[in-house]
């Protein structure tokens, strides 16, 4: 079964009050990246809200996807375990940013640059804020034999 991850075009509004945005900025939410012993990933980006604008112009795009296991494109990662992997967003997030595999839950700093100890595999889900913005970012971390 594939997923399908359907964009929706919405006011301003969308995900909370607008904040400031670069002029170049889109209305899907900028890559994330996750770095580990076996090399740097691109994460998947699952459902999000985002906004974008310039001046007192803002554009707002959301996007819906499956449950984390049916996204398609999903990187597999594989870790040792207890390797700190190391995610670098692209933003700066502007809340703590929760983080889970399995049962284990993460509440990771506000920063752009994440450092997160894997214990065991399975999806990895990042969720990041930015004002009103939000964006959940996915891998599958395998752990090496």
């Amino acid at each position: 079964m594939t997923a399908a991850l359907v964009a929706v075009t919405c006011a301003a509004g969308c995900g909370g009050a607008a904040t400031h945005h670069p002029a170049h900025a889109s209305t899907r939410p900028p890559a994330a990246t996750l770095t580990s012993s076996s090399g740097t990933r691109r994460l998947v980006t699952g459902s999000y809200c985002w906004t974008a604008g310039t001046g007192s112009s803002f554009v707002g795009g959301c996007g819906d996807s499956a449950a984390p296991r049916l996204v398609p494109g999903m990187p597999r990662v594989h870790v040792h375990a207890g390797e700190t992997v190391v995610v670098h967003l692209g933003f700066r997030p502007t809340a703590a940013v929760d983080a889970t595999i399995r049962r284990d839950r993460y509440t990771l700093p506000a920063a752009s640059l994440l450092r997160l100890r894997v214990r065991h595999g399975g999806v990895l889900r990042l969720d990041p804020r930015r004002g009103g913005d939000d964006v959940e970012y996915l891998a599958r971390m395998v752990i090496a034999s």
